[in-house]
């Protein structure tokens, strides 16, 4: 409140200037003023012969802006700044002098929060900041969007999606590759490769990235039975899906003739014969016919010398 007047003063007299207990946001008192003068606080003034009304002077204070990366990774904040209450023009907000950075997110500005809500934002360049205290002002960051490509190793075509910074996302059902088994979804960062499972969640990094399906051939047995034939039973390297061999050689087996490899459900096949788009296990038994008999009293034919 203002000082009570002062009253009951003669001409002549002298009388002292009294403080206040008033106060205005971003002010300092600076005394009072009358007549184009200013007396300070605790001054004193000869009376005249007229009243004297006294106005209170207020000074406005030097308020400091002060820059905050607010969790920046990289770049410098900018130099502190000034704001003087009232001035007729409004301060500045720099621009990112500093070419702050941080993973994962773009630059949007300054904000008088460090949570970039509950407010108020400045655009980086702007004249648009008063105060009348003190202020820091806070890097606003906004999540970057990455692109996540998807690729099948098949004959399909890519696939992309975006996703944000932070952001965790569900990695697609398995493709599907003929003759193949599909292992996971394969991601490689810093030549580290790791495999993640189709249904699994994964957190967005700060980059682009791809994940490629990861296969694995499939293979089948194809095993030889003599079926009571002379000998060992003949070896067969694993076929891979889709491919093919070459039957083993006619076994032998006394007092029979070799007929042929069965697969136990289609017809025999011949010895050194093509198998082709195998696609399943093999067992491969051999099929023998009871060999004919010699004519009973059939003489050898001379031989003439």
């Amino acid at each position: 409140t203002a000082p009570a007047d002062i009253t009951g003063k003669i001409i002549g007299e002298i009388v002292t200037l009294p403080t206040t207990s008033s106060t205005k946001a971003g002010y300092t008192f600076g005394g009072w003023s009358t007549g184009g003068v200013t007396y300070p606080a605790g001054g004193t003034v000869t009376i005249g012969t007229a009243n004297i009304p006294f106005i209170a002077v207020w000074v406005g204070n030097t308020n400091t802006i002060t820059y905050n990366g607010n969790g920046a990774t990289g770049g410098s904040v900018p130099s502190l700044g000034t704001y003087v209450t009232g001035s007729v023009t409004p301060f500045t907000v720099t621009t990112n002098s500093g070419t702050l950075v941080k993973d994962g997110f773009t630059f949007d500005g300054w904000y008088t929060t460090s949570t970039g809500s509950g407010g108020t934002a400045y655009a980086a360049g702007t004249g648009t900041l008063t105060t009348t205290s003190d202020i820091t002002l806070y890097a606003k960051w906004n999540a970057a969007s990455y692109v996540v490509t998807y690729d099948p190793a098949n004959s399909s075509s890519t696939s992309t999606e975006t996703k944000m910074y932070g952001s965790s996302f569900t990695l697609p059902v398995a493709p599907t590759k003929a003759g193949n088994n599909f292992l996971g979804w394969e991601l490689t960062v810093n030549s580290v490769a790791n495999i993640y499972a189709p249904g699994s969640t994964f957190t967005m990094g700060s980059s682009a990235i791809t994940f490629t399906a990861k296969w694995t051939g499939i293979y089948y047995a194809v095993t030889y039975a003599l079926n009571g034939g002379a000998g060992t039973a003949p070896t067969q390297a694993n076929v891979a899906s889709g491919g093919s061999f070459t039957t083993a050689a006619e076994p032998t087996k006394a007092g029979f003739t070799f007929a042929g490899w069965s697969d136990g459900a289609s017809s025999p096949t011949a010895a050194s014969t093509l198998v082709s788009n195998v696609s399943g296990n093999i067992t491969l038994t051999a099929q023998w016919t009871i060999a004919a008999p010699g004519i009973p009293g059939a003489r050898e034919t001379p031989r003439h010398r």
